[in-house]
């Protein structure tokens, strides 16, 4: 059998061939009842750009693939010397891709497919068996149909680590550090730090995005805290007194303190909820007397404490305006029970900033949810344009409340 040694294997022409192979239909499917084909002067000129001592040393590399019956070609018509198109046939994949020291496209498929289905019963009796199950068999179907799967890396040999950190995620119950986590459950305090980005665009795919995220299933950082500024004062489930840590300036709040309150008190008659960090830095420097608040998607502890503040006190809230900005003012609805008002969130019209097939989908469900009723217009407004527009609050002015 044929074994090309490193060199060759390197040659233009060579990683050429086996390229155009990888990414034709016969390569990402195997489903092509035809031999790949490609003319030899388009592998020549506009894939391999090789030199003459290039396509020299690619053809005899060639010859030899021809006369271990790995390749076969054609030649033009009354030029017998010059080849005019090289076919691949499907028999032929497997001991081809062994001699360039490959793993023929067919076992990727199968050895993909394999791991995704390995995972689809790692959430057996959860909330979200269902909707994981059906994101895993659509990867399965992507992967036999030769497409991407989606939410996950192009790079097939990471999704074993991506679905295990995802179910490691939604199989927690309890409030746990990211990196204890990581290692209890994937033997490696890091991975999950490491792959957070990934782990949650993979949720991102199936789950709502108050929901896609390490903090909504209790998998943190750090301790949970509520970052804010403003006059606050708790009363604790002893009768101590917390006030203002640092009146003027930013402090938190730890959530073992919001989960032994009763009463809280504050001078302030509104409280103004912010969903970027460098826009509430600014915002509390120029605003001395409201209660300001930093939060995305809300945590346990920021819900609570929203839901503990005075009826007497306005709640406002200031987001991007695309439509995870405005997902994110429905969930503080949602989960504190009260009307939070938008605070300068009025659609922006943008070109070229087009929504996304998940964007897409979220806003049409805020179109029609009945709690954010009072901005449909806004939403409509960017579902015509099919833009989020301009949306980053930080190109908006410092609010001066």
């Amino acid at each position: 059998m044929l074994q090309l040694n490193s060199e060759e294997r390197a040659e233009p022409m060579v990683r050429a061939l086996i390229d155009a192979y990888r990414s034709s239909q016969h390569g990402r499917t195997g489903s092509s009842r035809r031999e790949f084909n490609i003319r030899y002067d388009k592998l020549v000129h506009k894939l391999a750009h090789a030199t003459v001592s290039e396509e020299k040393r690619g053809r005899a590399i060639l010859e030899r693939m021809r006369l271990s019956r790995l390749i076969r070609w054609d030649n033009t018509p009354l030029q017998r010397d010059q080849i005019k198109t090289i076919y691949i046939a499907p028999a032929s994949e497997k001991d081809l891709f062994i001699a360039v020291g490959e793993t023929p496209p067919s076992i990727e498929r199968v050895d993909g497919v394999g791991i995704l289905a390995k995972h689809l019963n790692a959430l057996n009796g959860h909330s979200h068996e269902s909707a994981w199950k059906a994101a895993l068999q659509q990867a399965i179907d992507n992967t036999n149909n030769g497409r991407s799967a989606e939410g996950l890396p192009n790079d097939a040999s990471l999704h074993d680590e991506i679905l295990a950190a995802a179910a490691a995620v939604l199989n927690n119950q309890k409030p746990i550090l990211v990196r204890r986590l990581s290692a209890e459950k994937l033997r490696n305090s890091k991975l999950l730090q490491r792959r957070r980005e990934t782990v949650e665009r993979f949720m991102a795919q199936f789950l709502p995005p108050d929901l896609s995220t390490l903090e909504a299933w209790k998998v943190v950082d750090a301790p949970p805290t509520v970052l804010l500024r403003g006059p606050l004062g708790i009363e604790l489930d002893d009768g101590a007194l917390v006030n203002e840590l640092q009146p003027g300036s930013p402090y938190t709040i730890r959530e073992e303190i919001l989960a032994r309150a009763r009463p809280v008190f504050t001078s302030a008659i509104r409280c103004l909820s912010i969903e970027n960090h460098a826009t509430f830095r600014e915002t509390v420097a120029g605003n001395a007397h409201d209660l300001i608040v930093h939060t995305s998607y809300p945590s346990s502890s920021v819900i609570k404490l929203l839901r503990l503040l005075p009826a007497t006190v306005q709640l406002w809230h200031w987001g991007d305006t695309d439509p995870w900005g405005y997902d994110i003012l429905r969930v503080l609805r949602e989960k504190t029970g009260r009307m939070i008002q938008p605070w300068g969130m009025s659609y922006r019209p943008r070109a070229g900033l087009p929504l996304s097939k998940r964007e897409f989908a979220i806003l049409t469900r805020l179109i029609g949810d009945p709690l954010v009723a009072d901005i449909r217009s806004e939403l409509l407004a960017m579902q015509t344009a099919g833009s989020k527009g301009d949306f980053e609050q930080e190109s908006l002015p410092v609010v001066v409340l």
